[in-house]
């Protein structure tokens, strides 16, 4: 078995019977003690390998000891059928900072620092229960009205421990880089803490699959993964009748300093995986670093034939006007030498908003990239994002909102 550290946490938990393939994780297999033949479910056919791992005709695998009590025995198959039946009073899983967290029933007042996990939360719909938040979760009211009302505990990076310890919660949900830190303040308080981070497209799927056991929203995370498939299928059956010379090279700029300093996204990223999936080619995505800095010297000699102008917009949603993404493509089409790159003269420069690329949301950037990307691909990513909007946030979708400008093959 592998070392990892073991955090003992009273919440919920209750397995998964089935996980979108779309957006499964990179190994396929739910690691939830009791998933015995380690495959992306726990069912019946776990409960019969552990039988056989008892009876000595398979070997014991890592996820077998469901009690997570060192030994394979008849407690086992009873904890293996109160998971399967929605009914365990504890459970063991892995979090997605390799930490083996035991779990209890129920759960009833969790906090969120930061603003992925409030939204997978809402997903869910368990938003009442939080009781907590962060600076970045108020700052975006428009995706949580009344969250975002919930008593501040810190900002997204650093956290008052003793205001969180005040709330008496029975989950706290930290992104994997401040896990570490949170957990060695509030497990001497039996705070349970677990590691979740939400917006990594290869771990996502798994990450809503354990939180929906944790929150015993089994059957809302089914629905909501089955509906990315669906948006996902969409596109990837577009992209797949590309041939390599009909994918076109994309620059997508974040942060920008000035001409010898210009952010962008490498190999790594979300925003790389993104284009990838949406039928681009990054003309970053062979750099050395996740994040790196470009000139626009660079730039102009890559010569892209797309360039997209990522900007997080909070705590406006998007923009409510042509205007501001206007002047930031204005600004990047004025540069010295812009006029001699294929993107600035075929009128192919855009201004995307950051807010639906990553996250519980990033099936609506995927609809928008390959919008941006092939105009001619028969999508409609205003009416994703709508549903999105309306069926998982249970919020109004603002008539109006510009996430993407100027529109695809306007």
């Amino acid at each position: 078995m592998k070392t990892k550290i073991v955090v003992l946490v009273g919440i919920a938990f209750c397995t998964m019977l089935l996980v979108s393939p779309a957006l499964a994780s990179d190994t396929g297999t739910i690691e939830i003690y009791g998933n015995a033949n380690e495959d992306d479910t726990i069912d019946m056919r776990d409960l019969t390998y552990v039988k056989l791992i008892f009876f000595g005709k398979k070997p014991e695998t890592e996820l077998a000891d469901a009690k997570y009590d060192g030994k394979i025995n008849p407690l086992d198959f009873i904890q293996i059928k109160l998971i399967i039946v929605r009914k365990e009073s504890e459970l063991t899983l892995v979090d997605s900072a390799d930490r083996i967290v035991t779990v209890k029933k129920p759960i009833e007042k969790i906090v969120v620092l930061d603003s992925d996990a409030a939204e997978a939360v809402t997903v869910l719909g368990k938003g009442d229960e939080v009781v907590g938040i962060v600076d970045s979760v108020e700052r975006k009211s428009f995706y949580f009205p009344e969250m975002s009302k919930k008593p501040i505990v810190g900002t997204w990076k650093e956290f008052d421990y003793e205001a969180i310890a005040a709330l008496d919660p029975d989950l706290v949900i930290s992104y994997v880089s401040k896990v570490s830190g949170v957990d060695e303040h509030l497990e001497p308080m039996g705070i349970a803490v677990v590691a979740l981070d939400f917006y990594k497209q290869n771990t996502l799927s798994e990450e809503v699959e354990k939180l929906g056991c944790i929150l015993n929203k089994r059957d809302e995370v089914k629905n909501y993964n089955d509906w990315c498939k669906e948006k996902e299928e969409e596109v990837k059956s577009l992209v797949d009748g590309l041939t390599e010379e009909q994918k076109p090279t994309v620059f997508m700029e974040g942060k920008y300093k000035g001409p010898g300093e210009i952010g962008t996204k490498g190999p790594g990223s979300a925003s790389d995986d993104l284009c990838a999936m949406a039928g681009g080619i990054n003309i970053a995505g062979d750099l050395d670093t996740t994040y790196p800095y470009v000139t626009w010297e660079w730039v102009i000699t890559e010569n892209p034939d797309v360039i997209i102008k990522e900007k997080y917009t909070s705590p406006c949603w998007c923009w409510d006007n042509t205007a501001d993404p206007q002047e930031l493509i204005d600004e990047i089409t004025g540069r010295d030498g812009a006029s001699a790159i294929t993107a600035v003269k075929e009128d192919k420069v855009f201004a995307c908003c950051c807010e639906p690329l990553f996250g519980m949301d990033s099936v609506v950037g995927l609809t928008y990239r390959a919008k941006s990307l092939h105009p001619e691909f028969d999508l409609d990513p205003d009416s994703v994002y709508k549903e999105y909007v309306e069926r998982y946030l249970n919020i109004e979708y603002p008539e109006g909102m510009i996430p993407l400008y100027p529109p695809p093959g306007s």
